[in-house]
């Protein structure tokens, strides 16, 4: 890894561009990172870069060059002026103004976007994104592009639109816990949540009549019906569609995707295609993508401001209030019918305000139980609801703990158990195996329960859930 700080030696093959050369740079074994200066804190290092991208290559290798012929490239070093740039832009304003700059006038392909690879100039472009989760998702779904470009070939200019973005989303899928990366992996939760986008996409559209048979043909009549709608929303079914298709080919059908790519170097899209899946019994069929797509849910969903899945624990972090729930197909799927949500907890900001989130209806109302360790061995408890758009005090209390201040404890322990009462059944609330509280609870209504942060930032390692369902990927979670 070499580090570099002035523009002296851009490669050959880039247009020199006025103001690149005061801009950091990092050479890594495959690229020439350059990013440009911010007053805000960076979501992820220069030097990180090194160990992300290194990582992803490696990964994509285990992965795609199997797929594509066996040809691998994590052992390959060119000489700088043949690496591809990663151009790390500031914001939107400053990634326009590059492309433009390397010839790109206002492509409409890129204007709406987070990151182009322009393979003539062999640039990678991206700008900062709003999450520093999905500022990592560009750079690897553009990334996977120039990848699949350099062991493709032209082959990979034969596929059509959606299968080279679907598989580009399909490797910037992962968890990064600040040394390690997992790609090619769903997390447990996301801001654009593409499963939970397309299971009610492919729920709508099989109300018409799609051809059952899943081919090239019949994904773009799906596509040009998605055009037609008008949607706000449809680059966005657009994009799920695309991920979820080619994760499900290469998942469920390798072998005939393998032999699907050696036939590209021959023949068209549909020849190719038709030569893989020449045996009726092997066909994809829109039925079993269905089937697929409900097996690969979130186990959380998004609600309010930061979280991210690190893969070993979930961090939420927010300025006001960060918010996720359990995803209801895995309310059943807890430790045991006892205890529904199971956690332990670090807090990294003293000022952090935890909530354990219960009667769930929607964003705009629920319920919660926080608390704030105070110090002198006091927590601070309050019971709140949220309701039209207004947050209601419902009960507080303050409790001593026998054994000194625990505020330092590295973690703490959260629990929502069921427990069987003469008046009904009743939700028993948890703090380092003390019971705090119990409220009524309406299992007829299976509501979910969720976890929260206030003005601070702390990180979950929730157990409650089975393991990700996308874990027999080859990057499973820890």
């Amino acid at each position: 890894m070499q580090l570099l700080f002035l523009l002296f030696f851009l490669p050959q093959n880039a247009i020199f561009a006025v103001g690149l050369e005061v801009w950091p740079q990092l050479e890594t074994r495959h690229f020439l990172v350059i990013a440009e200066p911010t007053s805000q804190a960076e979501p992820v290092s220069l030097a990180d870069w090194d160990a992300i991208l290194g990582q992803l290559i490696e990964q994509l290798d285990a992965v795609y060059a199997p797929l594509f012929g066996g040809q691998t490239l994590a052992s390959s070093q060119p000489p700088l002026g043949q690496k591809p740039i990663l151009l790390l832009c500031a914001g939107k304003a400053s990634y326009l103004q590059r492309l433009m700059e390397y010839g790109i006038a206002n492509p409409a392909s890129a204007i709406g976007s987070g990151g182009y690879y322009h393979p003539d100039a062999n640039i990678i472009f991206t700008w900062r994104q709003p999450t520093d989760y999905y500022s990592r998702h560009v750079v690897l779904h553009e990334v996977a592009h120039w990848y699949c470009l350099q062991l493709l070939g032209s082959r990979y200019t034969k596929m059509p639109l959606w299968f080279c973005e679907g598989l580009a989303d399909h490797a910037a899928f992962h968890t990064w816990d600040g040394q390690t990366l997992h790609a090619i992996q769903l997390p447990r939760v996301t801001l654009e949540n593409h499963p939970a986008r397309l299971d009610a996409l492919l729920k709508r559209l099989t109300k018409n009549d799609v051809v059952e048979e899943l081919a090239p043909g019949s994904v773009s009549e799906c596509f040009e019906r998605l055009r037609t709608e008008q949607d706000a929303d449809a680059v966005y079914d657009e994009y799920a569609l695309a991920w979820g298709l080619a994760a499900f080919l290469v998942e469920k059908f390798p072998h005939e995707m393998t032999q699907f790519f050696e036939s590209l170097k021959q023949n068209d899209v549909s020849g190719s295609w038709q030569s893989a899946f020449e045996e009726e019994a092997n066909q994809p069929t829109w039925s079993q993508f269905a089937d697929w797509v409900a097996e690969h849910q979130h186990p959380w969903q998004w609600v309010w401001n930061h979280w991210e899945d690190t893969g070993p624990q979930l961090f939420g972090i927010s300025d006001s209030t960060a918010l996720i729930v359990q995803n209801p197909a895995y309310q059943s799927r807890c430790i045991d019918e006892t205890v529904l949500l199971h956690c332990e907890v670090t807090t990294l900001l003293d000022r952090t305000v935890l909530g354990l989130v219960f009667r769930y209806e929607s964003s705009e109302c629920f319920e919660m139980l926080q608390f704030r360790k105070a110090g002198n061995g006091v927590t601070e408890w309050r019971h709140v609801r949220f309701a039209h758009n207004q947050w209601e005090m419902l009960s507080s209390w303050r409790q001593m703990r026998n054994g000194g201040d625990i505020t330092n404890n590295p973690a703490d322990v959260l629990e929502i158990q069921r427990t069987a009462s003469p008046d009904g059944q009743r939700l028993q609330f948890f703090y380092n195996s003390h019971i705090v509280t119990e409220q009524a609870d309406d299992p007829v209504a299976d509501l979910p329960f969720g976890l929260a942060v206030q003005s601070g930032a702390a990180q979950f390692r929730v157990v409650t859930h089975p393991p990700n369902p996308v874990s027999h990927w080859s990057f499973p979670m820890p």
